[in-house]
This record gives structure tokens, sequence and C-alpha cells, in this order.
């Protein structure tokens, strides 16, 4: 099997990759592994490795570790050519790593190497969002200032993890960013005007946004959130309770819809932004399903998904 590890230097507070490098290369002597080590020089780098590195060892084992956040962990799944034949882990060095809240309390024993060397594979399930892949969420309406104002959010990362998704989505409503779709989920129509639309694989967003307790990645189902228009005071409330799992108070605004595929669409006619685990994928006539395939996915031993309910929703890292 060839072990190789994608760094990202932009991911958290600071560039970690020369020590990164330096501890891969002495746990790997122990394993007795050949690792091939790649650090990310620009946006979207991780995704374009992948995709070269999976055509250059076509039908041999792969595994692929993540080194960096919510976004890396993305792209490197959304490069992988044959889900069969292919592995990843993660390691956690990114502001939020929002993915591995679905771990609850023994998501701290990814951030050990040896142990992803020595992790079990666990499948997992994959959103597909116009081909592009992502393993915890997809999203649109508030909270997607940060792809069109990204300086200002740079610096509010500087500050508090948590900071960045909170002021998104306080400038768009001030913005009062709502806008009419077209969708429909497993044959259901549901279009209507939407400030937020969010579908979940697994259970958090924004560092510690958690509005549902049961989503899984592992339980080959979509859960599709539908935030209604309303005014921006009732905005402010709803989506404050929202982060908060306290969506009965607003029964009359919140869908919630299960489903494993979707069309969504502007109603008039402009492309449609996605923030997809922090990467931002943008279409007209967007498809969001649940993929086919099941990520081979590397988990530590004694760190298990955790049971429906059973939800810690403090931030683990």
């Amino acid at each position: 099997m060839h072990h190789i590890f994608m760094i990202n230097p932009a991911a958290g507070k600071k560039d970690c990759s020369e020590n990164m490098r330096t501890m891969i290369e002495s746990i790997c002597i122990n394993h007795d592994i050949e690792p091939l080590i790649f650090t990310s020089e620009y946006p979207g780098y991780e995704r374009e490795m992948t995709e070269k590195l999976c055509d250059l060892f076509p039908g041999e084992e792969v595994r692929f570790y993540s080194i960096g956040g919510s976004g890396t962990l993305t792209n490197i799944v959304s490069g992988i050519r044959d889900f069969s034949k292919t592995e990843v882990a993660c390691y956690p060095v990114g502001l939020t790593n929002d993915f591995l809240k679905s771990f609850g309390k023994s998501a701290p024993l990814f951030r050990s190497i040896d142990a992803l060397i020595k992790g079990r594979v666990e499948l997992i399930d994959i959103i597909d969002i116009n081909g592009y892949k992502t393993l915890d969420f997809a999203s649109f309406g508030l909270g997607n200032s940060c792809f069109s104002d990204a300086l200002p959010f740079k610096f509010a990362s500087m500050i508090s993890s948590n900071l960045v998704y909170s002021l998104s989505v306080v400038v768009d409503l001030l913005r009062n960013k709502c806008g009419k779709y077209k969708i429909e989920i497993d044959g259901k129509d549901c279009t209507g005007e939407y400030a937020m639309v969010v579908c979940f694989n697994g259970m958090c967003m924004g560092g510690n946004v958690i509005p549902l307790r049961d989503p899984r990645p592992n339980d080959r189902m979509l859960n599709f959130l539908l935030v209604s228009k309303m005014s921006r005071l009732k905005q402010l409330r709803t989506v404050s309770d929202f982060a908060k799992g306290k969506l009965a108070k607003h029964k009359n605004y919140i869908r919630l819809v299960n489903g494993r595929y979707a069309e969504i669409s502007k109603d008039n006619g402009k492309p449609t932004i996605f923030n997809c685990d922090g990467e931002c994928v943008m279409g007209l006539n967007n498809v969001v399903k649940l993929s086919a395939d099941k990520l081979r996915f590397i988990v530590p031993e004694n760190a298990h998904i955790l049971a429906p309910t059973d939800l810690d929703p403090k931030e683990l890292f």
C-alpha cells in the first residue's frame, strides 16, 4: 500500500508543515513505510494532486492522510478516482474539524499518526454535489459571505474559529440574503423562499452549530434543513436557536426533509453558492445526492461514531 501524506500549511492558525514532515518521517521508519509527503501550494492543490496520484497508481491500494482542516479532507475525498482501492485518514490541524465531531469525545484520538497508520477501515457516506464530494455538510444562504469577502473573515479566524461562521451569518442577516429556490428532494416538491438550506451527513457546521442530534455519516441518509424567509429580527432569533438545536420553537419556519437525492436551483436563474465543509461549490442546476460510493475512512482503535442522540455538543478542537 502507498502511504501519501498531504499537509496544508494554511490550515489552522500557524504553519505546522515542517514539524509534521519531520514527525511523519520518524514514525513511518518505525512502521517500515516509505511515505510520499506533499505540502499544499495553492487552493485546490490537494484535489489536483490526489487525482494525479490516483492516476499514477491505478488499481493499487493507496491511503491518503489529510493533515489539515475540513477543506483539506474534502478536497482529497473529491479527488479520489476509485473508492474501492483508496483509504483516507484525517489528522486534524484545522480551525474546526467539524466532521470528526461525529466521533464525540474519542475525536482527539485522530491526533496521532501512529494510531492512524494502525487504524481500521470504517465505511462512511459521501455527499455528492455536482460531482464534488464532501463528508459533513453542504449549505447555501446565511453564512456564505465568507466566500465573497474572504479577507475580513481570514482576520476573524485568527481570533476564534467559531467567529468566522458567526460573523458571516451576521453580515448576511444585515444584507437580508433570502431567495426563492426550486427544490425537489426524493421527488417531493419543496420549492419556496429560504434564508438557508443545509444538507447534513454529519452533525456539525461552523465549529459549534449543531441543529440536529441524530445525523450520522454512516446511516445512508441525508438530512435537509430548510429555513424559510423571514424578517431580519426573526432570522436573528431563529439562527441562534438553530445553532443550539432548538428547532421546535421555530417549526413554522424550519423543515426537516430526509432524502438521498435533491435538485436545487435559484428561481432567478443565477448560480447557487454552496459551502461544502468550508469549500465553495457553485452551480446553476444543482444535484445534491448521497453518493453510491462509500469512503474507506481510517479510524483509530477505541474511536467510534457516536450512537444517535449520544451527543456532546462542546467543541472538541
